[in-house]
């Protein structure tokens, strides 16, 4: 998981934000490996939100976005098993 601090602007280039910060945070095993178990992998991605909780201000948390991100691992699944996983998390 990355998580992007970013502060909002605008500026003559029309963009919206700029990134201040990146901080990587990695829980193994990825989303994949809980296809036959959504429960677990809604589990894990709590996880990964706690982390962001820790990094994103409270007053900053109604306006930030969260965007999950696919694995290789989850493409490698059957569009139909992707579908289901994402589905249930």
């Amino acid at each position: 998981m990355f998580i992007n601090l970013c502060t909002s602007v605008d500026n003559e280039n029309g963009d919206t934000f700029v990134l201040k910060n990146e901080i990587f945070k990695e829980l193994k095993p990825g989303l994949s490996s809980f296809v036959n178990d959504i429960s677990k992998a809604a589990e894990q991605i709590n996880n990964l939100l706690k982390i962001a909780d820790q990094e994103v201000s409270r007053f900053k948390h109604r306006s930030t976005p969260l965007v999950l991100r696919a694995t290789a691992g989850l493409r490698l699944l059957s569009e139909t098993k992707q579908k289901l996983l994402l589905e249930g998390v």
